[in-house]
């Protein structure tokens, strides 16, 4: 659970790194999105970090990531 202070920056991250895959054609974006707003349900309301804040964040990060996709290595 991130700390009050971190969690926009840990769900950005999140965000950004989960958009990569989605960008490289590796993660529906659709599941990417519903995890990433599942994950910080906890927070939501909690020290000012609210819903807007958070969807906006998972859009800014996703968006950001897609634009530098990401492949996973095939064995």
């Amino acid at each position: 659970m991130a700390r009050t202070g971190t969690r926009h920056q840990a769900l950005l991250k999140a965000a950004c790194a989960l958009g990569r895959l989605i960008g490289g054609g590796e993660l529906a974006e659709t599941d990417a999105r519903t995890a990433l707003l599942e994950a910080c349900s906890a927070h939501i309301g909690i020290d000012g970090f609210g819903l807007e804040e958070v969807l906006r964040t998972i859009e800014d990060g996703v968006e950001y990531g897609k634009r530098r996709p990401r492949r996973v290595g095939r064995d």
